[in-house]
């Protein structure tokens, strides 16, 4: 295709594209334009007018309600526990649970937590992961190695 030939094609696309704004009433008529008429506002003569904007509505979230954390600390959350406390109190738990310590050496701080994380696992709950497999699995110290020599 040679110059000319999309030149035309391309003039050709513009006057239908004018044709067809003229007929909603969105170019202004040849008549019009001699007068010095720049912009018409369209004429939506048998076409739907468009919609007026919606109202944004602004989400309000209902606050959730707070209570102090299961450790103890008085920290107040949302869930049961604050952040971090329930890896701290498993872990005092766990060394309660293998004898390397005894409840009454966890810090006083930390104890009511360690103390509830025991009794769960006492009663059966909250031993399962997300996946299903049971956590509450207790490790057997193991003795000194016998090094035959």
């Amino acid at each position: 295709m040679n110059k000319k030939t999309r030149e035309r094609i391309v003039k050709k696309a513009a006057e239908k594209l004018k044709a067809r704004r003229r007929e909603v009433g969105a170019e202004p008529k040849p008549e019009l334009e001699a007068k010095g008429v720049k912009e018409v506002k369209p004429n939506f003569e048998g076409a739907m007018p468009p919609l007026p904007k919606m109202p944004s509505a602004k989400r309000v979230r209902k606050p959730r309600p707070t209570h102090p954390c299961v450790c103890g600390c008085g920290t107040l959350t949302a869930g049961i526990w604050a952040p971090g406390h329930d890896a701290r109190a498993h872990g005092w738990a766990l060394r309660v649970e293998r004898n390397i310590c005894k409840l009454s050496e966890v810090p006083e701080n930390e104890r009511e937590g360690a103390r509830f994380v025991l009794n769960q696992r006492k009663d059966g709950k909250g031993g399962e992961s997300k996946s299903g497999v049971a956590t509450n699995l207790k490790l057997v110290a193991a003795g000194p190695k016998e090094v035959n020599g």
